[in-house]
């Protein structure tokens, strides 16, 4: 999350207010995001079990990493025809 919230920090320098906005943004759905995974995790683990739930919150991090990586690299101007 601190990365994301530094890419913002650099891509809106222009207006403070914006930039608070922004922040605050990015905080209240971090804070959403801890609720619906406690939820989302009882719900998971109660219905089937912890493997599943396990195997998910696994492969979250890359798909989180390959989200990223995938926008900086855009953000940057990388042709698509260079990425692996």
């Amino acid at each position: 999350m601190a990365h994301f919230k530094d890419a913002l920090s650099r891509r809106f320098t222009s207006s403070r207010n914006a930039l608070a906005s922004i922040w605050g943004l990015a905080s209240m759905g971090s804070g959403f995001g801890g609720m619906m995974f406690s939820l989302i995790t009882g719900w998971l683990v109660s219905r089937y079990s912890y493997v599943p739930a396990f195997f998910l919150f696994g492969l979250l991090p890359l798909v989180a990493a390959g989200i990223l990586l995938w926008v900086t690299l855009r953000e940057s101007g990388v042709e698509s025809s260079r990425l692996p």
